[in-house]
Order: C-alpha cells, then structure tokens, then sequence
C-alpha cells in the first residue's frame, strides 16, 4: 500500500506531517482505540491531554464529521460497499477493491478513516511521539457519544474504548453560557436547552454501555494538578496500562481552552434559571447515575 499526492499544477504536494506519522506506523498498530465524549464543557480537553502525555498514546485532534450524519452515512458506504471513498489509501498494483479479502478490507476502511483524522491535526501534536511504538489512538469530541456506536463499528474489528466525561452540571451550564457560541440572551430557554442535552447525552452513554461498547467515566478534576488517586483509579478501570505505556508528567492536568479574554460578557445567570436546571428530570437523572450531589448554594 502506498498513498498519492496529487495537486492542481500536477506536482506532488509535501506530505502532511500525520500522513507521514501514521504511514510510518506498523500495519497491526494502533490495537485500540479510545474515543473521548461528552457534553460542551465537561473536561474532554482535559481528558484528551491527560492521555496524549503517556508515550505510546497519540489523541488526534477533533473532528466533527464524526457527529455529523453525512460524513458518517460517506464512511457507513465504505464500509457497505467495500470501496476507498476517500482515496487516500491505494493499492500500488492498481488492484481493484474486488480484489481484497475481508481482513485487508477492514484494514483499508480503518487506515482511510484514521488518515482523515491524522491529516486534521495540527502539526504540534507529533512531537515527542514515535509513530513505530504507538500502542493506542484516540480522540476527543463533545457529543461523541451520540455516534460513538456507529463510530466503532466503522472500526471494527479494532479494539475500541469509550471514554464520557462526567462534571457538575451546574458548572457545565455556566461554563457554557460564558462561550462564544452562545447565542441571544434568553437565560430560561438557554437552561432548559442544556438539560434537555444532558438528556439525549445520558440515554446515548447507556446505550453506548449496553451495546457492549467498553466504557469508563473520567470525572474531571476541578483543581489545576489533581491527586494522583483520582487519575490511577480512571487507569485502573480503563485497563491499558501496557498499550498506553510509561506517562511523561505526573500531574493530572486541568485544561481550559477558553480564558477570560476568549468568553464572552454575559449577565449571570438567574437563581430561579439555577433551580430550575438544577431540578429538572434530565439533570436529576444524570446525578443519580454518577453519583454526584446537588452542590449547596449561597442563601438568598
């Protein structure tokens, strides 16, 4: 197998550096795959920088044709049909896909979906990284786990890990309201917005979990370096300390993407906005699922 470069003048284009990364990887490797979700705001950044520190870890970055139904529909013919949609991967003998057995079939669909990813990540992520040792891939994605079934099966038979981050709602929602992408400034119809999220989010982790799709909960940490304890017993249930290998820092870093300078000015929130999401089904529901208590608020 070897990939083409094409370009409108006719001349080969550079190769990308994760082109070059993942063509520089063994054809057994990557044996599993961890894919990161959750809501907006729930730690899936902090999440994606905690494992990308192990050395044998490569997170890719996000890429959200994977929670949108056209990019996934492209794969799912791919995959029905048995055909290189996204020609990225071919066969040097020009071969036809006819020409496959089964196994180099599903490799063929794994390494175009995974070189579309690679392709994607910004160039930073690779140092420090030596493709022939990568032992684990992932990526992160907020809402992921509405697709994370169908992401897996298109990666079949690959080894694959779901990974949902569980934070504060109260906190998720004000987070939230703070971000650019927030639009008007109805504070009732935004809370209940969110809880609905928080519904169509958890009836999507249950489902993931009962399709039989390995799945582990990070609760994310709200300190800026975290005691190792919460961190060894997420290891612990996720169970690759080999794929993963030796982690380069120790600290369990908290990641916020968004400063002061990036969020937007916004009014706070109402206490009665508060309350309501706080008390709605959705949020109860997903409380009572990780265990987590309504946090105490200031008297009026």
């Amino acid at each position: 197998m070897h990939r083409t470069d094409a370009s409108a003048a006719g001349t080969a284009l550079p190769p990308s550096p994760g082109l070059t990364f993942l063509a520089a990887v063994p054809p057994t490797e990557p044996t599993d795959v961890l894919l990161v979700g959750g809501l907006p705001r729930s730690g899936t950044s902090s999440c994606d920088r905690f494992l990308h520190a192990f050395t044998r870890c490569f997170m890719l970055d996000e890429h959200h044709g994977l929670i949108q139904e056209s990019f996934l529909s492209a794969q799912e013919f791919l995959l029905q049909y048995r055909r290189d949609e996204l020609a990225v991967w071919t066969d040097a003998a020009g071969r036809s896909w006819r020409d496959y057995d089964g196994a180099q079939l599903d490799w063929l669909r794994q390494r175009s979906l995974l070189a579309l990813l690679f392709l994607c990540t910004r160039p930073g992520k690779f140092a420090g990284k030596e493709a022939a040792q990568l032992g684990v891939v992932g990526f992160k994605l907020p809402h992921l786990e509405r697709t994370v079934a169908r992401v897996a099966r298109l990666l079949a038979p690959l080894s694959v890990h779901f990974v949902y981050c569980v934070r504060e709602p109260l906190q998720v929602l004000q987070s939230n309201w703070q971000m650019p992408w927030v639009g008007g400034a109805d504070t009732a119809a935004f809370g209940n917005g969110i809880a609905q999220q928080y519904g169509v989010s958890l009836a999507a982790y249950r489902a993931a979990r009962d399709a039989g799709i390995r799945t582990v909960v990070w609760r994310t940490p709200e300190r800026p370096t975290s005691d190792m304890r919460e961190a060894d017993a997420f290891l612990a249930e996720l169970g690759l300390a080999a794929q993963l290998g030796p982690r380069a820092v120790d600290a369990v870093p908290v990641i916020d993407e968004w400063p002061a300078e990036r969020r937007r000015t916004a009014v706070p929130l109402p206490e009665e906005v508060l309350i309501r999401f706080s008390q709605s089904a959705e949020v109860q529901a997903f409380r009572r699922e990780f265990g987590l208590a309504e946090p105490d608020r200031p008297a009026a």
